[in-house]
């Protein structure tokens, strides 16, 4: 049982972790993941084309999975609270659909990302966990 809750909380504190990332990149104009995929593209030799898009691939999934397991498991765990589960699913479409954009945008297609949509997207991560935390502590 405490390891349950001890896996929980490394959990919920990586999530923590990865938002203020992610916050720290939209305050630096950092946070347009497709336009830096193009910008890689773009600037590569036809025989790094190749290698890069692989990198790309690599990363964007080990990206998405970091923040899927932790969502996922939060939300899981507190299953009871409606709201929990409603952003959990709410949050796993968005970052499966944020994938799919970055793999498109390899692909040639112009996508651009709607800052404020991200912004709700890591400020409700942060209430996500901080609720989480208050249910746990109080």
């Amino acid at each position: 049982m405490f390891i349950i809750a001890y896996l929980t909380l490394f959990l919920a504190a990586y999530l923590i972790a990865l938002n203020i990332n992610e916050v720290r990149l939209i305050v630096r104009g950092e946070s347009d993941t497709y336009r830096k995929v193009k910008s890689v593209l773009d600037n590569s030799t036809i025989e790094n084309v190749k290698r890069n898009k692989n990198l790309i691939y690599l990363f964007t999934l080990l990206k998405g999975i970091s923040f899927i397991v932790p969502l996922a498991y939060i939300g899981l765990v507190m299953h009871d609270n409606i709201l929990m589960l409603a952003w959990t699913a709410v949050s796993l479409i968005y970052v499966v659909l944020r994938m799919f954009k970055v793999l498109d945008a390899l692909e040639g297609e112009k996508t651009k990302q709607n800052t404020y949509i991200y912004w709700l997207f890591v400020c409700g991560n942060f209430l996500f966990v901080v609720f989480y935390l208050a249910g746990v502590f109080l």
